[in-house]
């Protein structure tokens, strides 16, 4: 439809022009039609057939070029075309503000965008992102903390943030403490604290671990970067690897 889009402007702007021409030709017609009606008036009898012939000859031009049979047809013509262009032109402008913008649910803004919901999307309706599957929406609470072992990681690089900050704070819960230490890897610029837990069924083991540190959003991971025996052995449940958030917090 590009073509159709670039044709219409074009000829509403040309049927504007010929819409005023045609009306600019008519008034020129009935003027001099009228001045020498004016002038054949002011002769008298004696000097009115020469004028008359040329009146006549006049109208005939008149006639001749309008299509019509007389001044006032040729005018009523010229008028009738003016208003058939007019009507064009109303109509073409009718099509590129209604017909064109809600048509094939495109907007203004080009092909393949639509809104929905004041959302602006490409190609398609908006869709909601998925939830995160780490989020920690079903917390359940449990029955006795210490049947949770955690090990706890200093991967902030500040110096004492796990044995002097992080397990005091697990401890307190009823936690079961296995490890204390730096990181098997020898991380040291981690800046947001991680939860994860070894097993799918420590998963809420690991929730509450997060709640209780404070983690926000709350969620844990699956231990990923390490296996079971570097971070303490198949006793423990749940892996805390201390960002600067609590490390400085």
């Amino acid at each position: 439809m590009e073509w159709v889009d670039l044709v219409t402007p074009a000829l509403a702007v040309i049927g504007v022009f010929l819409g005023v021409g045609l009306i600019v030709q008519s008034i020129r017609h009935a003027r001099a039609i009228r001045r020498l009606e004016d002038r054949l008036a002011g002769t008298g009898a004696a000097a009115a057939d020469a004028p008359l012939q040329r009146l006549q000859e006049l109208q005939q031009r008149a006639a001749t070029s309008s299509g019509a049979g007389g001044s006032l047809g040729g005018r009523t013509t010229l008028l009738a075309v003016a208003a058939v262009v007019g009507l064009l032109v109303i109509a073409a402008g009718a099509w590129a503000v209604f017909l064109r913008d809600s048509g094939g649910g495109e907007t203004s803004g080009g092909p393949g965008l639509t809104t929905t919901s004041g959302v602006t999307t490409t190609g398609t309706t908006s869709t909601a992102a998925p939830a995160d599957p780490n989020l920690c929406r079903n917390l359940t609470p449990l029955d006795d903390n210490a049947l949770t072992t955690v090990s706890i990681f200093n991967a902030s690089g500040i110096e004492g943030a796990a044995r002097g900050k992080v397990q005091p704070e697990i401890s307190i819960k009823g936690y079961t403490i296995d490890t204390v230490d730096n990181p098997p890897d020898g991380r040291s610029d981690l800046e947001t604290t991680v939860v994860q837990f070894v097993t799918p069924e420590d998963r809420n083991a690991a929730c509450n671990v997060a709640r209780d540190l404070k983690i926000r959003p709350l969620k844990v991971t699956p231990l990923e970067g390490f296996s079971a025996e570097q971070v303490g052995g198949d006793e423990v449940n749940v892996v805390v690897l201390v960002g600067t958030d609590l490390a400085s917090g």
